[in-house]
């Protein structure tokens, strides 16, 4: 039996890192994706004393950054034959264009400290002869950093349970209420939103009839907004976000016109397709590959006032719903290693009540404290494949909800560590953070 094993560098650290979207696309989900005589894990770097790497012959580090611990384990396992593989899906390693991270353009960190860290993960990535990336743009910038490397694109994939969370919304009732929702995740993502202010700000107020809500913990002065159109969410779990996503009139995906972005995955448009919900973004190269009528790729807002109002129209949003979902699915895993199907509710509530909304990482990282019990709890609902009524499902909700009280709670202690951190670093930087959070709330 061939065993693979990723391992994250995410800064949540090892109890967190599912929460980090990164990981999920390139360290967890992978894991759940059937690949014959293969058995696969994921684990974070700060686990590593915890299991045996002369078991794997294949180990991918994601986002690996500069440290004598990554060159005594890079030393140990080549000494071994294991093959080691660098994994990238931003364009971290260019230090030219550290300045074009989202972080640094949020506020969030300063110059000096955003080109040291592009620094460091310019000299992970030249220790590797192997390198894979999420995006074909990408791919010219590692062969044009490390051309010794060999260099292949694996393009992000979802699990098929994901989308089978909640229902979907006919497109009737999604046009009807007609949200407009924007799901950046992190406080990093805060320059790119602040790009369509102006024009979110111009098209509600021409369009009484629409709602503008954002799901995540950016910076926004919702003063600018008219009260009854704006409203902003916490981040939610990424199980959470089908049941939002779903009942969504469009979504949109802002984004600064830089090469940084150029990189990146276009993830937030087949998140959105396959509830058959319309995206708009600014423009990206790997959205361009499911170029179709429910999307829209442009940095001229005015064809993005001409496409919604386009979508207003019942049978113009009937078809872009239904090509949008056709074409997201070749994002997502059709041969994963468990097929949950129309279980996965059921699969995902069970999990998380005895498990934590962890449990997909818990499954396959043999470090985690729940992993043997995840393992129990998963052959358990594959073996009996229990008849659960309304009120037993009710109750397993209540103690799922219990333990991701905890999860995130614990969550935000280790938020705070990272703020510590940070005041640490670059004080300067972190009291005006704090100065400008104050002036917002």
């Amino acid at each position: 039996m061939f065993q693979n094993l990723y391992i994250s560098h995410s800064k949540r650290g090892s109890e967190h890192f599912y929460l980090d979207a990164s990981a999920r696309y390139r360290c967890i989900f992978p894991c759940f994706k059937e690949i014959q005589d293969t058995t696969q894990h994921c684990i974070h770097i700060d686990q590593l004393d915890k299991i045996d790497l002369k078991a794997y012959q294949k180990i991918i580090f994601h986002r690996p950054i500069y440290s004598r611990k990554l060159l005594k384990t890079l030393k140990y396992l080549n000494s071994n034959g294991i093959q080691c593989i660098a994994d990238f899906d931003d364009l971290l390693f260019s230090p030219e264009h550290a300045l074009e991270n989202p972080t640094y353009l949020s506020g969030n960190t300063s110059k000096k400290a955003s080109r040291a860290s592009f620094n460091n993960y310019l000299k992970a990535l030249t220790l590797f002869k192997h390198v894979q990336v999420s995006t074909d743009r990408l791919k010219e910038h590692v062969e044009r950093m490390h051309p010794q490397a060999e260099v292949s694109v694996i393009y992000n994939l979802v699990p098929d349970f994901w989308p089978k969370l909640t229902k979907l919304v006919p497109a009737e009732q999604r046009l009807e209420n007609k949200v407009i929702r924007y799901f950046p995740g992190t406080t990093h993502h805060t320059s790119n939103f602040n790009n369509t202010i102006d024009f979110l700000k111009h098209y509600l107020t021409e369009n009484k009839d629409v709602r503008l809500e954002v799901v995540g913990d950016i910076d926004i002065d919702s003063s600018i907004f008219t009260e009854s159109q704006f409203k902003q969410y916490e981040s939610n779990l990424f199980d959470e976000l089908p049941e939002l996503i779903a009942s969504s009139w469009v979504t949109i995906s802002p984004l600064e016109n830089n090469e940084f972005n150029h990189c990146k995955s276009g993830l937030k448009f087949w998140e959105s397709g396959i509830f058959g919900v319309p995206v708009i973004s600014n423009c990206n190269l790997d959205m361009g590959r499911f170029k179709n009528d429910g999307l829209l790729l442009s940095d001229d807002y005015k064809e993005w006032s001409e496409f919604l109002e386009k979508l207003k129209d019942d049978g113009e949003y009937l078809s872009s719903s239904t090509v949008a979902q056709n074409v997201s699915k070749d994002a997502y895993m059709h041969n994963c290693e468990q097929d949950l199907g129309s279980n996965s509710i059921l699969y995902s509530t069970y999990l998380s009540a005895h498990i934590g909304p962890n449990w997909l990482e818990c499954l396959y990282n043999p470090a985690s404290n729940m992993h043997n019990t995840a393992k129990l709890k998963f052959n358990y609902l594959n073996e009996t494949k229990p008849k659960i009524n309304n009120q037993e499902l009710s109750n397993l909700k209540i103690e799922a909800n219990i333990l991701k009280l905890k999860y995130m709670n614990l969550g935000s202690i280790n938020k705070l560590s990272r703020k510590v951190s940070k005041l640490k670093r670059t004080p300067i930087l972190f009291f005006k953070d704090m100065l400008k959070k104050r002036a917002l709330s």
